[in-house]
């Protein structure tokens, strides 16, 4: 039963009701969105490409510093997954009526929100982490810690900034105008 284990967590017992149907739905978009799909893809395959120049055989450049390329693609990560939170609302389409006539403030969505987003991001930085390890390896335990601690400063300054853009500069994002810039 998936609502029992979500209940058994011990971080839905923090959430208030509002916050997990928010959460549980933010999930449900990025599971079907292909776009979020693209964009969960992107920083680990680009991270391998860029990588391939300074690992194996045939590398363009036989020596990498790891204490500048390692915090340098942390940061790209950061850059591309927080971009989304800047139009929070870009994926509701009709469904933000839904939002203005609901009991729930939009604190409780903003919430709800920035904790997939922290999650997806915080996901994500363990894979390209992981991915970085395998091909150029660690950087020292300084750069290391500093380039986590400023990941987790980043995040967290970022997300109400977004969080205020996405309500007072809304933009719908339309499908049909993106296939048309296509032709």
């Amino acid at each position: 039963n998936l609502e029992a284990a979500h209940e058994a967590t011990g971080l839905s017992r923090f959430l208030s009701p509002i916050v997990k149907a928010v959460v549980r739905k933010e999930f449900l978009y990025v599971a079907r969105n292909g776009f979020a799909f693209f964009l969960l893809v992107l920083p680990p395959t680009q991270i391998l490409i860029f990588s391939a120049q300074f690992h194996g055989r045939n590398a363009i450049f036989k020596r990498v510093n790891t204490e500048i390329l390692f915090p340098a693609m942390m940061a790209y990560t950061i850059l591309v997954l927080i971009a989304p939170a800047y139009n929070a609302f870009a994926y509701e389409g009709r469904g933000i009526q839904t939002y203005f006539t609901s009991p729930l403030t939009f604190a409780d969505i903003f919430t709800g929100k920035n904790i997939v987003s922290a999650t997806l991001i915080a996901g994500e930085v363990l894979i390209c982490g992981a991915v970085l390890t395998w091909r150029i390896g660690l950087p020292s335990t300084p750069t290391l810690l500093a380039t986590f601690l400023g990941l987790i400063f980043i995040v967290t300054g970022q997300l109400p900034v977004a969080n205020w853009a996405s309500l007072n500069f809304p933009r719908k994002l339309e499908f049909v105008s993106l296939a048309a810039h296509r032709t």
